[in-house]
């Protein structure tokens, strides 16, 4: 991978080079996600599945019947901090403990 450097315009553009525009086919009209993650800007040429994921948990408490209000009111009464490692489920799902898979981010499974 090759290390491009580009210059902030001073209205706030970007130029992405023709030889990485041609590479992946943008065109002049591609839409991008652009992510801070906390100081590495990433840009990404699709929605973000950050946007789907909120969408989907959207849309499933609504088909449940939750109202902000009653979102919000659950997580303040939720503990704070949250140890590592631990977490709530909500739903119909899985009680913590059940899962036997490998996954490869629960910890104690290889």
């Amino acid at each position: 991978m090759a290390t491009i450097r580009v210059e902030l315009a001073q209205r706030g553009q970007v130029a992405i080079p023709k030889s990485l525009r041609e590479q992946h086919k943008w065109d002049p009209v591609q839409q991008f996600s652009v992510l801070d993650l906390d100081g590495v800007v990433v840009m990404c040429p699709r929605e973000s599945q950050i946007d789907a994921l909120a969408n989907q948990l959207r849309d499933g408490l609504l088909k449940d019947g939750a109202t902000l209000e009653g979102v919000l009111t659950g997580l303040r009464a939720s503990p704070t901090p949250r140890e590592p490692g631990t977490c709530e489920t909500v739903g119909s799902g899985p009680s913590p403990g059940q899962y036997n898979g490998n996954d490869g981010l629960t910890p104690g499974h290889d």
